[in-house]
């Protein structure tokens, strides 16, 4: 079972690392159409590795999985693809700076140019500029990036336990 969930964590980490890089190395990221179909994408892709996961778990278990066993198989896949994703995006900050800061900048520049930024204080301004950098580091990414991941992968087990386990029908 231990392969089954490195295999496939692994697959999905780099298939949403591969969309995060062709959305910032396209620049994508200034049209909300291409944000919605981006999110999308990656959540797909976290569900149907979640699902597969889950059904391979079960065939190895001889057609036989716990509610429990379901949401472990989420929680660890959701895990090693965020790894996965956050090596990769740490890996694209260091070789290619360049598509990192140019989302930073337009981030930057859509708060500048918003009605609540010119509301704000300067200091606050600053503080808010400081945090829209931080998301662009490897270290503000890291909690973001798992955080998604767990969030969505947990999500799926639950639902897709709900379909899959197997029911103890003993009334004792």
């Amino acid at each position: 079972m231990n392969k089954v969930y490195v295999i496939i964590g692994v697959v999905s980490g780099i298939i949403t690392s591969f969309f995060l890089y062709y959305y910032l190395n396209n620049d994508l990221y200034k049209s909300r159409e291409h944000n919605l179909v981006f999110r999308l994408s990656t959540v797909s892709v976290l569900i149907i590795s979640v699902l597969f996961a889950i059904i391979a778990v079960k065939k190895l278990n001889n057609n036989s999985i716990s509610f429990m066993r379901c949401m472990f198989t989420g929680f660890i896949i959701s895990i090693i693809g965020g790894l996965v994703n956050f090596a990769f995006f740490t890996s694209f900050y260091f070789v290619s700076p360049d598509i990192i800061t140019r989302a930073e900048n337009v981030s930057k520049t859509q708060y500048l140019s918003s009605k609540e930024a010119k509301k704000e204080t300067p200091e606050r301004q600053s503080q808010i500029l400081k945090g829209i950098h931080t998301q662009f580091t490897p270290g503000g990414s890291f909690l973001s990036t798992i955080f998604s991941s767990l969030i969505t992968c947990m999500i799926a087990s639950i639902f897709i336990a709900a379909f899959v386990y197997t029911r103890n029908n003993d009334l004792q």
